[in-house]
């Protein structure tokens, strides 16, 4: 049985971000921000078989995830009457790419339905000094091996 393999990934993903929080330059006020997420990426990963069988595989590893991201419902707005609220940041500078760590483990049953858990590593989202924004995530899946 093979140990060591390479595989790659395709992926798309659906995210949202809101927050309210208290702006802490002038003017003090409640500000409600959110974007929503669209990112496609490919993920190259060496994979490790702990156990490998016709019926069973169980295995963990890692990789970089080459992501690229749009950005669409943008708000940054006053929560005391919906207006613009003013900044001197860019709340809206993001990142179009991202390549961060990622490290993956599950379960293969009968070589076609993968069940598996993914931890992809901090990466910076924003490029404004001012208004600095990171982002990791947690995925579970079942995915289909072809």
């Amino acid at each position: 049985t093979q140990r060591v393999e390479l595989g790659v990934e395709i992926g798309a993903a659906l995210s949202k971000y809101n927050v309210i929080y208290s702006q802490q330059i002038t003017p003090k006020i409640n500000v409600n921000y959110g974007y929503q997420t669209l990112t496609v990426s490919l993920t190259p990963l060496l994979i490790y078989n702990f156990y490998k069988s016709d019926a069973l595989s169980v295995y963990a590893g890692g990789g970089a995830q080459v992501g690229n991201s749009s950005y669409s419902d943008k708000v940054y707005k006053n929560t005391a009457d919906g207006s613009n609220a003013p900044t001197t940041a860019n709340p809206f500078s993001f990142r179009t790419w991202r390549i961060p760590a990622v490290i993956k483990g599950g379960v293969v049953v009968g070589k076609k339905v993968d069940l598996n858990a993914a931890y992809i590593f901090q990466t910076p989202v924003s490029n404004d000094a001012v208004f600095i924004l990171n982002t990791s995530s947690f995925q579970i899946g079942v995915n289909y091996r072809f």
